[in-house]
């Protein structure tokens, strides 16, 4: 399975009109006290079109971001002063060097969802784990893996439609065709979307790799990470039948 997280530049445009309606702020709110209760350096993995990342450093923190996507960060940089552009950059989280460490570490949204392999997730790990300090905190978050939504495919659904600008109307489209096997979903999504010269449409495909409690606890641990908590919810409440989150709080072993 190849590793796929190059956004295409027609959904990294219309990135943040989806999720700002789609994604519940409750984790962007976890983060944002996790990163300001934090006096050190901090690293988001997969930090994207800023939605975490913009809010933190407007609010002082000392934090750095990378990406695999390239359109990603451009959008980014964007919406930061040119003199913090060095704070981000476009990069491979299973192979990126670091040239300095971090006190907190977080991959939020799915991120490790992109890991397909044993391989990409070991790797994956081996670099976070090798930017910590001493005493500092990696956080990851992977949706629950649910048995409906795992083992039988979706109809398609529109799960968006509004305006990606004024009197332009936007609409995105969902199939999940689930790999139960693979542990892999494979989602298709079309976008379509009103421009002056008519509607246009643009489909992209990619997939999320899903991982239950137990493995994860095993290739947390053997890539010298130890668990120290594990929630079900953004509000820090134990993981239990029925919660869609799961949440690994991790430190160096």
């Amino acid at each position: 399975m190849r590793y796929k997280a190059k956004y295409f530049a027609t959904t990294s445009k219309f990135y943040d009109t989806v999720y700002e309606k789609l994604r519940s702020p409750v984790d962007k709110k976890f983060y944002l006290e996790e990163i300001l209760n934090c006096d050190g350096k901090i690293l988001e993995i997969g930090c994207g079109t800023g939605r975490i990342f913009v809010d933190a450093l407007r609010a002082g923190a000392d934090i750095y971001g990378i990406d695999a996507s390239r359109n990603m960060i451009k959008i980014l940089k964007q919406k930061i002063e040119k003199k913090d552009h060095y704070r981000v950059s476009v990069a491979d989280a299973r192979s990126v060097n670091f040239d300095m460490t971090f006190d907190l570490i977080i991959a939020p949204f799915r991120v490790f969802s992109h890991m397909f392999t044993i391989a990409d997730q070991q790797s994956f790990l081996k670099c976070a784990k090798s930017a910590m300090n001493e005493n500092a905190k990696l956080i990851i978050d992977l949706f629950y893996p649910m048995p409906d939504l795992i083992h039988h495919p979706t109809k398609t659904l529109m799960d968006f439609e509004g305006e990606y600008k004024p009197g332009k109307k936007l609409r995105r489209y969902v199939t999940i065709e689930p790999d139960p096997v693979e542990q892999i979903n494979n989602l298709i999504t079309v976008f379509e979307w009103d421009e002056d010269s008519g509607i246009k449409k643009f489909r992209e495909d990619f997939s999320m790799r899903y991982f239950y409690k137990f493995e994860m606890i095993h290739l947390l641990k053997s890539s010298g990470l130890k668990v120290n908590e594990i929630y079900g919810d953004f509000e820090r409440n134990k993981l239990v039948s029925g919660k869609w989150e799961q949440l690994f709080i991790c430190s160096p072993a």
